[in-house]
């Protein structure tokens, strides 16, 4: 039987820049099909096999690890060529360098050897320019046959890809089938070294990404003052992340942007990047700029229920192509299905104008915002009951359209799943804020309809308190959101932590709100957990039922300590510290549920992310929180 499973990433070495990726397991070979091995470019596998062996043998593993985001090393010991004695007198070193649209290997051999040693070194190589959806889901995809001129040009491409070997002039060349077989002759004298390379490099005509026009990061490089070094090991090992992340996107070439994350997630989307360029103001506005530019570049202008579009809503994510492949069917390539980006979009718009974005690039987007905010009152509610729901009209969208959007996401305290249309807590929250910040952006650049705004906030408030608060043995609580009966979901969840900072709850309000959050049911000791450990369906590796999310759990912290709940939101920044540690200071996507104490250390959802945008920013808002940030 022929199972297709999505690829565990937690033990993987991954190497990235932009569009272009590296994964491998710690040994370095690339041999898996079914797995996520390979290098890619712009969502596509251009090779799927790089395997090296030495006289037929397979190197021995000595270590390997990566030293930042675009290099990686692989020390072996070469014992089939090495017979001298019981240490192993001959090394090698795979390095691997990741750049926009280009992988390289250099393999270097030495050795302490007293008489020359000889060998055959051989690297077999494939590609199957597997779409990265076809990766995920674990189907296998037969390998491509190359092309071969002039005896040593060797070419990989489909309509829109072309992949071409890169190689040095001693390495000898045959192609065998499918495979592309490299070999040197080593021939090692004592104290020698040898050093052989290859590589690829790529190029994808319908590329969504680009290559940011300089390596220089927008932001300053942070003063950190804090007793505890673990802060800066966090805050410079996510800053080079983002670094790595930074493209710019087809529609807006002039605008750096950070792309969601690695492996599945490398592209502009409208959440995730809105949420870590607001988690960078504390550094710099210029990516929250850049951020609302190449969105708006982006923002709907009609009414299609396939890609969920609509007039001034702001997209969901841009892909190359359709995503999923001839056995699951994905999204259309521009995808408009979120319900909180359009509103995010408005208090980015605000925060980063308060935060230094001059006043003219503001303006420039005024006529955005104004389309942004007519979105809310035709489009976003509905059913003119004056919240913002969802519901997928399309029925292959996605069916839930927060940032909890996997299909079992959004349920009731017993475990029953939401049905038809959705308003989540959080997102009114969203919407009264972003209602009220741009009445006051509208008023500062005298353009029309504060006034409607802060009309439309109150009467949200109203039916805000009227319909989300629910009650349980312990007291009142926010319910997770109204279903499309308009019945309180019930689940005890993170949501109602982004609640906090919106202005929509009292002082009172938010104590409860903030003691609901603190207890030992939601809060792990690492972060807040997306679903109370009492709900019917948690589980502490369910996607978002009861898995803790960075991002989620420090935009939470900062709501709490802006409201001055700071030892709650200090307990919460220490955790994630704890589980940064625990993640050689890269917090993943997401990691499990596990209460600290519990277990040896924070333990991965084997399936997470490494590297995700809004996961790297909370380090400069754990550093805020925790008073390291100068």
């Amino acid at each position: 039987m022929d199972t297709q499973r999505q690829p565990f990433l937690h033990r993987e070495i991954a190497l990235y820049s932009g569009p272009t990726q590296a994964w491998s397991p710690a040994d370095g070979q690339i041999e898996d099909r079914r797995g996520l091995g390979g290098f890619y470019h712009s969502d596509v596998r251009i090779v799927s096999v790089a395997r090296l062996t030495l006289n037929g043998e397979e190197l021995e593993l000595i270590g390997s690890g990566s030293t930042d985001a675009g290099h990686a090393s692989f020390l072996y010991a070469a014992r089939v060529i090495d017979r001298e004695s019981a240490d192993p007198l001959v090394a090698v070193r795979r390095d691997r360098e990741v750049h926009h649209g280009r992988i390289r290997e250099r393999i270097e051999f030495t050795g302490e050897t007293t008489s020359t040693v000889e060998g055959t070194l051989r690297l077999e190589i494939a590609s199957d320019l597997a779409g990265m959806d076809a990766v995920k889901n674990g189907r296998t995809v037969p390998s491509k046959t190359p092309a071969v001129s002039d005896g040593r040009s060797i070419v990989w491409r489909d309509s829109s890809i072309v992949a071409s070997l890169i190689l040095d002039d001693r390495c000898e060349i045959a192609v065998e089938g499918d495979l592309v077989v490299l070999s040197w002759a080593v021939s090692l004298g004592p104290g020698e070294r040898a050093v052989h390379e290859w590589g690829v490099e790529a190029e994808d005509t319908i590329a969504v990404l680009g290559p940011p026009p300089t390596a220089t990061p927008e932001w300053p490089a942070p003063a950190l003052s804090h007793s505890d070094p673990r802060l800066a090991r966090f805050v410079d090992t996510s800053l080079s992340d983002l670094a790595a992340l930074r493209s710019v996107v087809s529609t807006a070439p002039d605008d750096v942007v950070l792309a969601g994350g690695i492996p599945w997630f490398q592209t502009l989307y409208g959440r995730d990047s809105i949420w870590a360029a607001e988690m960078l103001l504390p550094l710099t506005w210029k990516v929250a700029a850049s951020t609302l530019r190449a969105l708006a570049s982006l923002q709907g202008t009609r009414v299609d229920a396939e890609t969920a579009e609509q007039p001034g809503k702001i997209l969901h994510e841009i892909r190359r192509s359709p995503g999923g492949d001839e056995q699951r069917p994905g999204l259309p390539p521009i995808y408009y299905g979120t319900v909180d980006a359009t509103v995010l979009w408005i208090g980015l718009l605000h925060d980063a104008w308060r935060g230094g974005m001059p006043d003219a690039e503001v303006e420039a987007l005024l006529p955005n915002l104004e389309r942004a905010i007519s979105w809310i009152f035709e489009y976003g509610d509905a059913d003119g009951d004056g919240l913002i729901e969802y519901l997928d009209e399309s029925g292959t969208g996605l069916a839930n359209q927060g940032w909890k959007d996997s299909g079992d996401s959004v349920q009731f305290q017993d475990g029953t799943l939401a049905r038809g249309s959705v308003a989540l807590v959080e997102v009114q929250a969203y919407a009264y804020r972003a209602l009220r910040v741009a009445a006051e952006v509208l008023e500062a650049f005298g353009r029309p309809g504060a006034a409607e705004c802060r009309a439309a906030a109150d009467r949200l408030h109203a039916t805000f308190h009227e319909q989300y608060w629910v009650s349980d043995e312990h007291g009142p609580y926010l319910a997770m959101a109204l279903d499309g009966d308009k019945q309180p979901v019930d689940a005890l969840a993170s949501n109602m932590g982004h609640v906090i900072g919106s202005g929509i709850l009292d002082d009172a309000q938010i104590a409860l709100v903030a003691e609901r959050l603190m207890g030992d049911d939601l809060f792990s000791g690492f972060g807040i957990r997306t679903l109370s450990t009492s709900a019917g369906r948690y589980w502490p590796l369910r996607y978002h039922g009861g898995s803790v999310w960075p991002h989620d759990s420090a935009l939470i912290a900062k709501n709490l300590a802006n409201a001055g709940h700071t030892d709650a939101a200090r307990r919460i920044a220490n955790g994630l510290l704890d589980a940064a540690e625990d993640f050689d200071y890269r917090l993943p996507e997401l990691f499990a549920g596990y209460a600290q104490g519990t277990v040896p250390h924070a333990m991965p959802y084997p399936a997470a992310c490494p590297v995700i945008c809004w996961s790297a920013a909370c380090a400069v808002t754990v550093a805020s929180l925790l008073g390291g940030l100068q």
